[in-house]
């Protein structure tokens, strides 16, 4: 059987065992114990498909992660499960994916925060969705503050704290930074009284 090969066992010496005995000594005591439970509540909710993703251990000591599909096919005349079917898929290219790509936002994360320049950035609606420490110290508006605002919003926050002598300039704005495309950038000077003064350098660069 094919459940056998993902378990990397050879089909032929599983013939004639219980697939749920064979299956269930390539778990460890944690994770036998989390599939009962997940079987027992699955029974007990009615639903008719099971799925439950879990790591196995090979014959050779290598752990695998694999995605356990079933669905009752029998019934007991007292209503309770007598047969299930299902299959077993190797799910580890998949899981070892995901986890590489959370390493790389976690990274990605620390760079952002740590950035000496100021960051922010505004999701696909056009609401700020994070800004940086950096950020935070050059212009005195918090995390907190920033967030969900859009870019008219963050305007008129930031023309608050500029200086007034000086003309205050739509970063923003498609027809000052000449952003024709979505990999387009272009700059303007911002001229800052609060916190305190100082000549911000603002970049805006659109996503693709």
């Amino acid at each position: 059987p094919s459940w056998a090969r993902v378990l990397g066992l050879d089909p032929d010496q599983v013939k004639g065992s219980h697939p749920l005995d064979t299956f269930l000594a390539r778990l460890s005591p944690m994770w036998r114990e989390r599939l009962m439970d997940a079987l027992a509540q699955h029974f007990a909710s009615g639903n008719e498909d099971f799925y439950f993703e879990h790591q196995c251990e090979l014959p050779d000591g290598r752990q695998i992660w694999a995605a356990s599909h079933g669905r009752v096919v029998e019934m007991t005349p007292e209503g309770k499960p007598l047969r299930m079917v299902g299959s077993i898929v190797d799910i580890s290219d998949r899981i070892q994916s995901t986890e590489r790509i959370i390493r790389l936002m976690s990274q990605l994360d620390v760079i952002l925060t740590l950035s000496p320049g100021g960051i922010i950035y505004f999701d696909e609606q056009g609401k700020i969705s994070f800004v940086n420490r950096a950020f935070e110290r050059m212009t005195g508006i918090q995390a907190g503050e920033a967030t969900g605002l859009d870019r008219l919003e963050l305007d008129a926050l930031l023309r608050g704290r500029a200086d007034p002598a000086q003309t205050f300039p739509d970063c923003f704005a498609k027809e000052v930074c000449g952003c024709s495309d979505d990999k387009s950038a272009g700059s303007c000077l911002m001229y800052m009284q609060k916190p305190r003064r100082s000549v911000l350098q603002v970049s805006v660069r659109r996503r693709q």
